[in-house]
């Protein structure tokens, strides 16, 4: 299953994976129990930069720096995934 940000949390996702129900998507800021360390936005990123954090049970939370940061949470996806492009 694929969702939008309204729609998508850590806890809907760690309810999905316990019933083996696969699902990602964008994820707004300030949620609950999201990650303190890749939320922080004091600190000045260049764009195109990532940061990621796999939680205990298997979700992966990735924060991509575009011209604002982009939030991605996911039940099935993996770090080792992880690749370089550049916009034109």
């Amino acid at each position: 299953m694929f969702f939008d940000n309204f729609f998508n949390s850590i806890a809907l996702l760690d309810d999905l994976l316990g019933d083996k129900i696969y699902a990602c998507g964008t994820m707004r800021r300030r949620r609950k129990n999201e990650p303190k360390h890749i939320v922080n936005d004091k600190t000045k990123v260049e764009r195109g930069t990532c940061d990621w954090v796999i939680s205990k049970t298997g979700l992966l939370y990735v924060k991509w720096m575009d011209n604002k940061p982009v939030l991605f949470l996911s039940n099935f996806h993996s770090s080792a995934n992880a690749e370089i492009v550049r916009r034109k």
